[in-house]
């Protein structure tokens, strides 16, 4: 198993620990924090809301920041990084049957931030509402 399938697995498994602990129909905020305690306890550094900058490569080669965006959880532990994107909402993929996670403006979201960090390490953590059993992951 890679660094990076190890990070996604234990990121999940604190989702999960997470919703079980605090339940449906909180705002966001609420699992951010929540998230950020058992990572740190499980020995991440944690940033939250951590700027991103959006650049555009204009037609003449010019790189410039367009605009910014924040992460939810930014994570690094020995040397490795994931970003982590929480929503609660109803269920993102099974909602629409007929879109991809790739077709999903959240999944769309996280792989800028992935493209505008130069990482390749993100999860889209949705803690649902109405309650399901476990949050929804996608990796």
């Amino acid at each position: 198993m890679t660094t990076k399938e190890k990070i996604l697995r234990e990121i999940q498994r604190i989702a999960k620990r997470v919703y079980t602990e605090l339940g449906p129909g909180h705002e966001e905020a609420i699992y951010r924090d929540a998230m950020s305690l058992e990572l740190q306890e499980k020995g991440y550094a944690v940033k939250t809301e951590a700027p991103v900058s959006i650049k555009y490569n204009t037609s003449k080669g010019k790189s410039m920041i367009v605009g910014s965006g924040k992460i939810d959880l930014y994570v690094s532990k020995r040397d490795s990084y994931a970003v982590i994107e929480l929503k609660t909402t109803g269920r993102l993929l099974k909602e629409d049957g007929n879109k991809t996670k790739e077709e999903k403006k959240e999944y769309i979201q996280l792989q800028k931030y992935l493209k505008a960090l130069d990482q390749d390490c993100g999860v889209l953590i949705n803690f649902p509402f109405p309650g399901e059993d476990e949050p929804e992951v996608i990796i």
